[in-house]
């Protein structure tokens, strides 16, 4: 019997490396008790989405992808389908998404964040993937490794930050704002 091909191979990305990221991934969870993870990915407006798994998906999620519909990357500001994917010729070909087909999500193991407002959940960063296992071209962290790659083969690198100054939430036992400090 033939061993089904992972969808990790399938795109390229299956290496010791990433099966290690993978394996420390999965202790973290369990040893920082998480239950919740935020698949998460950035769309062309810079809002960050989300799609939710619980913490015993998670294995299948790091080989398999998750499936999503592929409208979700082509919305306005609004939340609105800016393309009409069900016309015909309604997405130019190269982006592949006529149809409102599915792409997949793929965990980056090395990018978990947990987040201390919501305890037991987590932002887990991905990339957006066909089911052929090509790159979606507008996902924007594969948009951002081609540039820093053409950077890279000119002798470049690349440097951006952001910088929060500070956060304010209502504390509501007590009724009143509170500065809240970051943390690394």
């Amino acid at each position: 019997m033939t061993r089904q091909r992972l969808f990790v191979e399938r795109c390229g990305l299956a290496s010791a490396t990433r099966a290690d990221a993978q394996a420390q991934l999965l202790q973290r969870v369990k040893a920082d008790k998480l239950h919740t993870l935020r698949l998460c990915w950035c769309d062309l407006h810079g809002q960050l989405r989300s799609k939710h798994v619980q913490a015993d998906a998670l294995a299948h999620a790091l080989q398999h992808g998750v499936s999503m519909v592929n409208t979700l990357l082509l919305k306005d500001l609004s939340d609105r389908t800016a393309w009409p994917v069900f016309e015909a010729n309604g997405t130019p070909d190269w982006l592949g998404l006529s149809g409102g087909g599915n792409v997949r999500l793929i965990p980056d193991p090395e990018r978990l964040h947990p987040l201390p407002w919501a305890p037991g959940h987590a932002w887990l960063w991905c990339q957006t993937w066909h089911d052929n296992g090509q790159p979606v071209a507008l996902d924007t962290r594969t948009v951002l490794q081609h540039q820093v790659q053409a950077l890279h083969a000119m002798g470049l690198n690349l440097r951006v930050g952001l910088e929060v100054e500070y956060l304010i939430q209502m504390d509501h036992r007590l009724r009143r704002l509170r500065e809240v400090v970051p943390r690394d």
